[in-house]
């Protein structure tokens, strides 16, 4: 098996890497993969989550700077553990964010978005100043980015002290990408789950769009955790 924790890399350890990356695939499972990606700019070879973490967290315990020199955007596997790799790093929001950010810029799917962005548990460590970065990412022209930034709401935000600006943030965009709105109706879906009443109030006095706000009920009906009684309410609330 080919040693991914390194002290140092070469391009030719790096190609070595894809190479394995290549062996590991399963070409049912990449068709499976590709037809829940969504679109994207990068080849798929069809390596599953798990050994793509797995992967991650060894090459994490080496020199993620060499290997960060090395890493292209050739295969959709490729970028995925390049984001897992930066989420497996122990470090503050000072010398995370620069990475994170450029991360983002290679991001070309809702898959690979939320990959990464649930890899990123470091950010329960400064949740006051991520909070704030991330305001950036919704006022983004890049609809990735701003998916993200939703996203990163939704993994680590949805609670009593952010709640109240969450929903305020989410209810100001307007970005008609498909992703985008999908990233809205699922956060507000979730929020309803672990903030009723606050998402409650909300929810009668919003912004939102049409299809936003009828997705985010419908993902709120289909919820197994909530009532019946609240499934009724909300039906009423349908544009």
């Amino acid at each position: 098996m080919l040693e991914l924790k390194r002290d140092n890399w070469t391009e030719e350890d790096y190609e070595e890497y894809v190479e394995e990356l290549r062996a590991k695939s399963e070409e049912d499972y990449r068709k499976f993969h590709a037809g829940l990606a969504g679109e994207g700019n990068a080849e798929l070879f069809g390596v599953r989550t798990p050994i793509l973490r797995s992967m991650a967290k060894e090459i994490a315990k080496g020199n993620v700077k060499e290997f960060f020199l090395y890493c292209k955007e050739r295969y959709y596997e490729e970028i995925v553990i390049e984001g897992m790799v930066i989420g497996n790093l122990k470090l503050r929001y000072e010398e995370l964010c620069p990475l994170v950010d450029a991360y983002i810029s290679k991001i070309s799917s809702w898959a690979m978005n939320d990959l990464f962005c649930a890899s990123l548990k470091e950010i329960k460590k400064d949740k006051d100043l991520w909070f704030s970065h991330i305001m950036r990412y919704l006022e983004a022209k890049n609809p990735w980015k701003i998916r993200c930034g939703l996203i990163l709401m939704l993994d680590y935000f949805l609670e009593e002290k952010y709640i109240k600006e969450v929903l305020e943030r989410t209810d100001k965009i307007t970005n008609d990408f498909y992703y985008v709105k999908m990233a809205q109706a699922w956060l507000i879906a979730t929020a309803f789950c672990k903030c009723r009443t606050e998402t409650l109030k909300y929810l009668s006095n919003h912004h939102l769009s049409k299809w936003v706000l009828n997705k985010s009920i419908q993902k709120m009906r289909e919820s197994y955790r909530i009532s019946e009684e609240d499934k009724e309410y909300l039906v009423r609330l349908k544009m």
